[in-house]
This record gives structure tokens, sequence and C-alpha cells, in this order.
């Protein structure tokens, strides 16, 4: 049985060992928050950051019971982009890392005592506003991971 937490805390640690393609090809220091705020020095490197989104669980025959818990992950980063020059170099690593990191959930099985992901979106850039004013590229995905809850009497 999981709980949206362990299964948070899980995918931090397989964020962590996992590799993906250059330049993200080192560990990404992935962290579980509760927000996603950082002054634009931090940055200046890439932030992971993994968050519980929510939780909805499922009765079904004698008195089992299964969730669908949606852990977002976060993927923000400072870039030399502004409307006028249309860099598009790193905001291209930045989306072609998200697309990777949706594969890579997708492909999780077991997790945090059963857990598997099933669904997985995406959406990039989320925060125009940031984007257009600072440069700051934010991704953010929604995993959807299926698993075994306990029913209370």
């Amino acid at each position: 049985m999981a709980t949206i937490l362990d299964i948070a805390d899980a995918l931090v640690d397989e964020l962590n060992v996992a590799t993906f393609s250059p330049p993200y090809d080192r560990p990404l220091g992935a962290v579980r928050s509760y927000a996603t705020r950082y002054s634009p020095e931090q940055l200046e490197r890439l932030r992971v950051t993994v968050l519980p989104a929510g939780y909805a669980p499922e009765l079904s025959a004698r008195g089992a019971a299964s969730g669908d818990f949606q852990v977002a992950v976060a993927v923000q980063r400072r870039t030399d982009w502004t409307e006028e020059n249309q860099r598009h170099g790193q905001l291209d690593e930045l989306v072609n890392l998200c697309e990777e990191i949706v594969g890579f959930c997708l492909g999780l099985e077991g997790l945090a005592g059963g857990a598997s992901c099933t669904a997985c979106e995406v959406s990039f850039p989320y925060d125009t506003d940031l984007l257009r004013d600072d440069g700051t590229f934010t991704g953010v995905l929604i995993a959807t991971f299926k698993a075994q809850v306990e029913v209370r009497p």
C-alpha cells in the first residue's frame, strides 16, 4: 500500500538516479516540496521539484480500494531567451527533458509499495509571463500513479 507522500519521495529517488540526454545527463537534483518559488539566481541552474498534487480513491469489491495518486514534477531554469532574440536552444533542451521525464515516469512500476504510473501529461511553458519577463522556463508534468490503498473500518 502506498501514500501520495511515499510515491512523491520514491519518484524523487528514481529521478535522481536516472540518466537523461545531455546536457541533463547527470543527476537532476530533484527535491520534494510544496512550492516551486525560486529566486532568479537559484534558477541559473536546473531545478526539478516533485509535489504531491492530488488523490482520488475508489472502493472496489470486498472492501479493497485503489487510488489514483497525482504527482506534479516542475522543471524550471532561467534561460537566455527573450522575445527579441527568440533563442530556442535552451528552451528546446528543457522541452526535450520534460518529454524524457514523461517517458521515464510511464515506465515506472512497483514504486513505493506497488504504485505504477498509468498516465502522464505535460504543459510547457507553464508560466508564459515568467518566460517573457525574465527568460525562466517552467514545464509541469502531472504523473498519475495507481496503487492499492488502506481502507479503515
